[in-house]
């Protein structure tokens, strides 16, 4: 009786192993032009939202009240439900510089982290990027200076979900073409 009890919780066990197979990203096998969403605006920035994805402006660290947003922020995270899967989810994260902070050299930034990596610029949108990885590869960070100074923080691999993105994915790439001022 224990044997038949024991093989019958591990089929059951098998069976719900294979039901939580990770669904299929349907946006991996389309182009950037085959992409849909909706256009999140900060006021300052926007950028296409894909679906299976979440918008949100970026807090404002400079003010002392914890719930301000900073309209030079966007952020894009894959896969997330809600601002608290934003630590756990792959994202794309834009900030813009006006010429009042007199932010203009990105290289400089690479002195702050480990096992830096110079990435091949990328064209996208009619804007080349420059940008390097670091850390363990996980994240990168790519900038343009002209025609204004941006930059883009990519977190390649969430730690929970199994999303992940690339810089070459179709839902990137139509989200880096679709960044523009207000």
């Amino acid at each position: 009786m224990k044997r038949i009890i024991a093989i019958t919780l591990t089929v059951v066990l098998l069976l719900s192993l294979c039901a939580c197979d990770k669904k299929k990203d349907s946006n991996k096998e389309k182009t950037p032009d085959q992409i849909t969403g909706k256009t999140y605006d900060t006021g300052v920035i926007s950028a296409l939202c894909p679906e299976g994805w979440l918008a949100m402006t970026k807090a404002d660290v400079f003010s002392e009240d914890g719930s301000a947003k900073d309209p030079n922020g966007l952020i894009l995270a894959k896969g997330a439900a809600s601002e608290d899967d934003l630590l756990v989810s792959p994202s794309i994260q834009f900030t813009y510089y006006p010429d009042s902070m007199n932010i203009s050299d990105f290289e400089s930034m690479k002195e702050f982290f480990e096992n830096v990596v110079d990435l091949d610029p990328i064209t996208v949108g009619g804007n080349t990027l420059k940008g390097f990885q670091y850390g363990k590869g996980a994240e990168a960070i790519y900038w343009m200076e002209e025609p204004f100074c941006l930059q883009i923080t990519v977190v390649y691999v969430g730690i929970a979900g199994g999303n992940s993105i690339a810089i070459t994915d179709a839902d990137v790439q139509a989200i880096l073409a679709s960044f523009a001022l207000d």
